[in-house]
C-alpha cells in the first residue's frame, strides 16, 4: 500500500481556541488556554470563584508553589507517554459539582470557551453558556 499522512490544520476550530473541558469530576484546559497565562508550568495550585455579580462566569487563579491556601486545589500537568504536553488537569468533584452542577460529574465531557481575566494576569475565566 502506498500510505499519506493526513495533515491535521492547526487553524480549525477547537484546536487554537481556548478552552476548557469539563467532565469525570475534573476541569482540562487545552494547551490554547493555558498559553494565555505565560509560562503556565510553574504554577501549583488554583482557586476557584464565582462572579459576585452573578454572571454565570467562573474564575479559576493560578498560584505559585508559596502562594497555596486552603481553598486551593493542585494542578496536574498532562503526561502522555511518559512525556509532559501541553495543557492542565484540576480536579475536585465536590467543589467543581457545586459550581457547575451535573456537568462536572458526567461520565462526558463539556466543552467552554476561555478568556483571560483583563485585571488579573492570572485569573482564567471558563464562560459558560
Amino acid at each position: 500500500m502506498d500510505w499519506e499522512v493526513v495533515r491535521i490544520d492547526d487553524t480549525a476550530k477547537g484546536r487554537t481556541q481556548p478552552a476548557a473541558s469539563l467532565g469525570f469530576g475534573r476541569i482540562t484546559f487545552n494547551t490554547a488556554a493555558c498559553k494565555l497565562l505565560g509560562d503556565y508550568r510553574r504554577y501549583r495550585y488554583v482557586e476557584l470563584m464565582r462572579d459576585q455579580g452573578g454572571s454565570p462566569q467562573v474564575g479559576v487563579r493560578f498560584l505559585l508553589e508559596g502562594e497555596r491556601t486552603g481553598n486551593s486545589l493542585p494542578i496536574r500537568q498532562r503526561v502522555a507517554n511518559g512525556q509532559l504536553i501541553g495543557g492542565l488537569d484540576i480536579a475536585g468533584k465536590r467543589v467543581l459539582v457545586g459550581l457547575f452542577g451535573a456537568e462536572a460529574s458526567a461520565e462526558k465531557v463539556t466543552r467552554y470557551s476561555v478568556r483571560l481575566d483583563e485585571d488579573r494576569r492570572n485569573i482564567l475565566v471558563i464562560c459558560r453558556r
